[in-house]
């Protein structure tokens, strides 16, 4: 009789215990700054499956003192800190009640367990899920971030440079070979400058002197500048026709 009622007294106690069971991990790490999913899946009495339900998902090992991060029905019920942050990210209906909390801190870091309430029934499914909040997520955001912007300036540095020179080679295509505009370089450039080329002294004293004889001796014969033509053709070349003898002229030299 002992025995029997031992049997039974396991019987449902094995029952009693295979409806209320939860699957959750024992430990989630999540980086800062990022999102964290704890996952979660369910089993009640089937009696219980008509009724409405309430979902909680609680920070800490026991139910004494609960610090409620995720309320189904009531979210003002929730810790102020974790007010928008969290919901379920599947459906209570289908057993699953897995929490996502958006935007982890450090001081998220601790064990959470879940928690559902019937109008009759409550029950806490244990063992809770430890969550690891490390530190690299929001760093390496930062590290990201600073380095897409260095990257942009880098760009933006190299392209106008690019640009420049571009420019400038275009500007020496599309100037014309024969243009009388040229650079103040080409004055530094080492060239000479053309001077101009004097003649001897002597060559503008005779030749002072042939045109002071030349008017003596006009003087002294007027009809010879009568008969003096000056012929100007197109061009730099001018011709003249003198009729006098020039071997009086010499002759006084």
């Amino acid at each position: 009789m002992i025995r029997r009622l031992c049997f039974c007294v396991s019987l449902l106690q094995a029952v009693v215990s295979e409806e209320w069971r939860a699957n959750t991990p024992q430990d989630v790490t999540a980086q800062r700054g990022l999102c964290a999913q704890i996952s979660c899946l369910y089993s009640y009495p089937s009696r219980l499956a008509n009724e409405p339900r309430k979902a909680l998902w609680i920070k800490g090992e026991k139910w004494g003192h609960p610090d409620i991060v995720f309320h189904s029905r009531d979210h003002y019920r929730e810790i102020p800190r974790f007010r928008h942050r969290t919901w379920l990210s599947g459906d209570l209906k289908d057993g699953d009640c897995s929490l996502i909390i958006n935007d982890v801190t450090r001081e998220d870091d601790g064990h959470y367990h879940f928690r559902i309430e019937f109008n009759k029934y409550n029950y806490s499914y244990f063992p809770a899920t430890q969550l690891h909040v490390s530190a690299t997520g929001r760093r390496l955001q930062e590290s990201l971030v600073i380095l897409l912007a260095a990257a942009g300036v880098v760009f933006l540095i190299i392209s106008s440079a690019v640009i420049c020179l571009i420019l400038k080679a275009r500007q020496r295509t599309d100037r014309p070979p024969g243009d009388a505009s040229r650079p103040a370089s080409e004055h530094n450039s080492g060239i000479m400058p053309m001077r101009e080329r004097h003649k001897p002294d002597g060559h503008y004293e005779t030749h002072q002197a042939r045109s002071e004889m030349a008017q003596e001796k006009a003087q002294k014969n007027p009809e010879t500048t009568l008969n003096h033509q000056m012929n100007q053709h197109q061009g730099d070349d001018i011709y003249e026709n003198c009729k006098f003898d020039a071997s009086s002229i010499y002759a006084n030299l």
